[in-house]
């Protein structure tokens, strides 16, 4: 693979790049910030400048650049920011609305207030799976504070916090911030449907890398029904070579002799390309090929190299995909409904296809990060920016917070479970 391919990879390992209004929002965000500076309006000024004069000469693609970064916008957003007290309104209120307008993934203004800017510090800067830390429950978040998924084995697990609930208050106070919460024993006042409780949980501090890693760990199990064992294993990302080296391990040696495998490739981070393929097939020969193409246009065709593979899984796979599965693990999951390699089952992904660079992120000086969208993949020929894939057997999982059960994960056992039994007595 050539440097520039390796480069674009690792660009387009994570995406966390979101709506404000987007039932897949990852970012926490605050209506105020705990701490207020004088100069913030003059910073914020300085920053908007440099955001604007990046994203003129970087961001994809150049026909949407000319349509938005008009000299009305940059004086109309430049006045907000004047305006804005303190670096997080900036980028709740007057950054991260204008980007959502543009209607590209991958671009997004995160504070040190959120979860994502640790993830990006971790991906661009650290290079390190355990650095930075943040304090969290292990949870992924709507811009409501309802939550979308729940980290296996992390506190929110723990403490039986589910899809669909909805954090009011910590420790008596409004919820706004990743900030609030604290390495000890707090007390999270939740809504569920129309229910309000009380739940004491005990948040963590790590890297939401290293979390991925975990929680992946923690979700591998091996069920068992009328002598049939179904492995099922959570890929929350694929943006670390620690994070490979584990899921291949869980599925070639812990999942040896099993009858079928669940991949559940929801929510989490982006991430995964080829490696994550491979233990799922005997050799390259039928991977998909990809497409780059960059802000003027021009586009380089790439394909995978030879590879065989001495012990993959060629039974039957069940691979859960939602509105969370994004980047690389898009491909993945359009990759395994190719010839009908696995059954795709669950709601269609994300669609956010485009590959993001970590502006400021090697500063150590700064309290933010700007993830912009430089250049768009396509996959076989296929456009997934915007569009996605969609599963071929949908299971409807909604965020309302009355559904106690995991659907999709239920009706993908019992999937996994009958094409076991068939393929068993053929």
């Amino acid at each position: 693979m050539s440097i520039r391919v390796y480069v674009f990879l690792n660009l387009l390992m994570l995406h966390i790049a979101c709506s404000t209004t987007s039932p897949t929002t990852l970012v926490v965000e605050n209506p105020s910030s705990p701490d207020k500076d004088n100069t913030a309006n003059k910073d914020n000024t300085a920053l908007f400048d440099e955001i604007w004069a990046t994203m003129q000469s970087q961001l994809y693609d150049r026909a949407r650049a000319d349509r938005w970064l008009t000299a009305e916008n940059r004086d109309a957003l430049r006045a907000r920011a004047a305006a804005a007290p303190d670096r997080l309104t900036f980028a709740r209120d007057v950054m991260n609305p204008f980007f959502d307008e543009l209607g590209v993934s991958h671009t997004r203004l995160f504070t040190s207030d959120v979860l994502g800017f640790y993830m990006l510090r971790s991906l661009f800067h650290t290079r390190d799976i355990h650095s930075p830390t943040a304090v969290h429950i292990g949870v992924q978040l709507t811009a409501d504070h309802v939550i979308r998924s729940v980290f296996d084995g992390y506190p929110a697990d723990l403490a039986g916090l589910r899809r669909g609930d909805q954090i009011v208050a910590v420790d008596g106070a409004p919820y706004v911030s990743l900030k609030q919460l604290r390495p000890k024993r707090q007390r999270l006042r939740i809504r569920r449907g129309s229910e309000l409780r009380s739940v004491a949980i005990t948040p963590v501090e790590d890297s939401p890398h290293e979390a991925m890693l975990r929680a992946m760990e923690n979700s591998a199990a091996i069920e068992q029904r009328g002598g049939l064992r179904v492995g099922y294993v959570h890929l929350w990302t694929g943006t670390s070579p620690t994070i490979l080296d584990s899921f291949t391990r869980i599925v070639t040696e812990q999942f040896r002799g099993v009858d079928a495998v669940i991949l559940d490739l929801r929510g989490g981070f982006g991430g995964a390309w080829y490696d994550y393929i491979d233990p799922f097939y005997a050799d390259r020969s039928d991977f998909f090929e990809f497409s780059i193409t960059d802000r003027d246009g021009k586009t380089e065709q790439f394909k995978a190299e030879p590879k065989t593979n001495p012990n993959p899984y060629l039974g039957p796979l069940v691979v859960l995909i939602d509105e969370g599965t994004r980047s690389g693990k898009e491909a993945l999951a359009h990759q395994f409904g190719k010839k009908k390699r696995a059954t795709v089952m669950g709601t269609t992904t994300w669609g956010a296809f485009t590959a993001g660079k970590g502006v400021f992120a090697d500063r150590n000086d700064v309290d933010y990060i700007l993830y912009l969208a430089v250049s768009e993949w396509r996959v076989d020929g296929r456009t997934m920016e915007g569009v996605g894939v969609a599963p071929e057997i949908g299971v409807p999982y909604p965020l309302d917070g009355t559904i106690a059960e995991d659907p999709q994960r239920a009706r993908a056992f019992e999937h996994a479970f009958a094409l076991a039994s068939s393929n068993n007595t053929r």
